[in-house]
């Protein structure tokens, strides 16, 4: 109640604020334009005099005391500039505020501003860019018209004026910058003049406020000490509220919340009990992926996984073989959560046993024989091996019926899609007939991006999906950037850009192996 009463008086008192501080802005900053026009039109012949007097015949120093002595009658112009009636600049007071200008004739390109200088009457321009020029009708008051003395209707009156350039007998011509920091410190004034009414009003609703609301504190003390007996445990504690107003409303609800609370809390303690195991879960196959991406003679690497829930069914590795062999895969399980997760330890955990055999055609038959007799018969994992042979710099490659490797080719910036094979781990019982060792040729500069399939089938709405070809077109202009881990940030980001918030389906994995 205290809430909403103090809201609504803040709303009152700040749209009435509102109103009044945007009439006075108006109202000051016409104020501003009128006091500018008037002074030039007063001061203009009293410069072009001083010129003749002084500045023409070389005394500044006369000059420029008239012209402080001008500037103090009207603090609103910020800048004061003499033209001759051909547009030369004669005088910047800016730039001259010390010593008169003495290097050759200062011209301009500004045809607007020629114009202004050659007209017979006061022209301005306001915030619009739009330049406005002035006659004096019969009755001496001001006409707003073009530079061909047409009438203009469309001229608003409210936007501020930024300059006023008053000629002076076809001869000369002074414009006038005027300056709106006295509107501006005026304005803050009035907003803090109206912070303190606002204060002021604040005070007095909540006081008011906290008179009436006071008169139904009591049966709410009861409900308050109704929770802190349910927070103690006794979940059969009843309120005793006969009233039929809404306070009444909310002890019945409480009393029929305590009974059913029981029942919440444990559903609520197994629901963070399951939580907890996912998380547990999630933890340790974190824990399976690398932490430190080798560093080997020839080749730079990076790699990262996205997953789709808590619990991913992709994989990848680095495993230092022998000082001479490191073995890299990147594998996808079917589907993700808790089923694929229990299929990449146990496909982590295999592949790491027999690292010892080197062939990857018999590491790779080996995984899938346990695959095929430990899990599901809808469980299957993809997989891409490779071995880098640091003596020969030689890449070869077993695929288990996995994506293609992208291969950028840096000589032409060309990049295509290397032969794949194989089958998916766990579909059969023998697959080391299907298995083909094959042979990656890389120069310096040249990149492979091995994936899973949540990359190309990306989604960024329910028709549009990322596809082979914008992957194999992002790699060809990012193929070129100076490390595997530029490479790899790179291809992620352009995915989630082209997500755009989407809901991500499936594990997202990708390596990146470029040659040094």
């Amino acid at each position: 109640m205290i809430l909403a009463a103090s809201s609504l008086v803040i709303l009152i008192l700040s749209s009435l604020s509102g109103i009044f501080i945007y009439n006075k802005i108006n109202e000051l900053t016409r104020e501003i334009y009128l006091n500018g026009r008037n002074f030039a039109e007063l001061t203009a012949s009293q410069i072009a005099k001083f010129n003749d007097l002084y500045l023409e015949e070389g005394s500044f120093l006369a000059f420029n005391k008239e012209m402080k002595e001008i500037f103090s009658k009207n603090l609103d112009i910020k800048k004061i500039e003499l033209f001759s009636y051909q547009g030369t600049i004669i005088y910047d007071s800016e730039k001259e505020k010390n010593q008169q200008y003495s290097g050759p004739a200062r011209t301009f390109d500004d045809q607007k501003l020629l114009n202004q200088i050659q007209s017979q009457n006061i022209s301005l321009i306001n915030e619009d860019n739009k330049i406005v020029f002035l006659k004096k009708n019969i009755h001496g008051e001001f006409n707003f018209v073009d530079e061909n003395e047409q009438k203009l209707s469309d001229f608003d009156e409210k936007a501020r004026v930024l300059s006023i350039v008053a000629p002076y007998d076809n001869r000369l011509a002074v414009k006038y910058e005027l300056s709106y920091e006295t509107l501006n410190e005026k304005v803050w004034e009035m907003i803090f003049q109206t912070l303190i009414v606002m204060g002021i009003g604040l005070f007095i609703s909540i006081f008011v406020s906290y008179i009436f609301s006071s008169r139904i504190v009591k049966p709410l003390k009861v409900l308050t000490q109704g929770v802190l007996t349910i927070t103690q445990g006794d979940f059969k504690k009843q309120v005793n509220i006969k009233t039929k107003d809404e306070v009444g409303v909310l002890a019945r609800s409480f009393n029929n919340m305590a009974l059913q609370l029981d029942e919440s809390t444990k559903a609520m303690l197994f629901q963070e009990r399951i939580s907890k195991e996912f998380e547990l879960a999630s933890d340790i196959q974190k824990m399976i992926l690398p932490k430190d991406v080798p560093k080997v003679n020839g080749i730079d690497i990076a790699a990262g996984l996205i997953p789709a829930e808590a619990i991913g069914g992709d994989l990848f590795d680095f495993i230092q073989v022998d000082d001479d062999n490191l073995i890299l895969y990147v594998g996808d399980v079917t589907g993700h959560g808790v089923p694929s997760g229990l299929v990449v330890s146990i496909a982590n955990a295999v592949v790491f046993s027999h690292m010892e055999e080197k062939d990857m055609s018999k590491i790779l038959s080996t995984t899938n024989a346990v695959l095929k007799a430990k899990t599901l018969p809808n469980m299957f994992l993809t997989l891409l091996m490779m071995n880098w042979q640091i003596s020969t710099q030689k890449m070869t490659y077993v695929s288990a019926g996995h994506e293609q490797l992208i291969y950028y080719r840096a000589s032409d910036q060309k990049v295509m899609l290397l032969p794949a094979g194989g089958m998916a781990l766990g579909m059969i019982p023998d697959i080391s007939k299907i298995l083909k060792v094959q042979e990656a040729v890389l120069n310096q500069g040249d990149v492979l991006v091995s994936y899973s399939d949540g990359i190309p089938e990306a989604w960024k709405n329910e028709k549009e999906m990322y596809g082979i070809a914008r992957f194999k077109q992002t790699v060809a202009q990012i193929g070129n950037l100076p490390s595997a881990e530029a490479i790899k940030n790179a291809i992620i980001a352009d995915v989630k850009i082209f997500a755009n918030g989407y809901e991500q389906k499936d594990d997202i994995t990708v390596m990146v192996i470029k040659k040094s």
